[in-house]
């Protein structure tokens, strides 16, 4: 996902299989694999992986899809940021910082693209069970942790696909570079 021609050629590679792009769900990300670490033991090449994966291949992504979306009803992009940009998470610095990043280039990308009829939004999720998240901590599942939502159970991988199909179809049609956190109720941004 961090490399330009690699991502413009699977966009023209869709557009011409099926006439254009409809929708783009930035889901591609690095998270299993970062081990926890101070901010002071992560080193220059994990940042700038983590970047190049969870922010650049993001934002290259959308620009590579963007031509064949233009002026298609409906046409939608669908970044996945983390609850982590909410809550500051010093042993993932990296990963906590990029998912920010998600979130501030989602807005930009909404008003970028408004003028050629593409919405842009996101989606938050929190502690959700997947095999990585599962490897990675399973303190994210833990009774304690769960405690601390207004839905007193993990998240699921299904759990995420409402809010995907909301954003996706033309029932937030009328939303753009927003933000949806779907953790059990546990952050509540402001």
């Amino acid at each position: 996902m961090s490399d330009p021609d690699s991502v413009a050629n699977l966009a023209k590679q869709t557009a011409e299989a099926y006439g254009g792009i409809d929708l783009l769900v930035n889901n591609a990300g690095i998270w299993g694999d970062l081990q926890f670490a101070s901010i002071f033991d992560i080193s220059p090449e994990r940042w700038d992986k983590s970047f190049a994966v969870n922010v650049k291949g993001v934002w290259l992504a959308a620009i590579a899809a963007a031509p064949y979306m233009r002026d298609r009803p409906g046409a939608a992009i669908i970044n996945q940021a983390s609850t982590a940009a909410y809550m500051v998470t010093p042993r993932t610095a990296d990963y906590t910082s990029g998912k920010a990043a998600v979130i501030a280039l989602t807005k930009v990308m909404a008003k970028s693209m408004a003028e050629y009829g593409i919405r842009v939004n996101g989606i938050a999720p929190g502690g959700i069970a997947t095999e990585a998240s599962l490897n990675k901590s399973a303190n994210l599942f833990a009774e304690a942790n769960i405690a601390q939502q207004c839905i007193k159970r993990a998240g699921q991988p299904s759990d995420l696909i409402g809010p995907l199909m909301f954003l996706a179809s033309e029932a937030s049609g009328y939303m753009s570079g927003q933000v949806l956190v779907v953790d059990g109720g546990k952050t509540m941004p402001a």
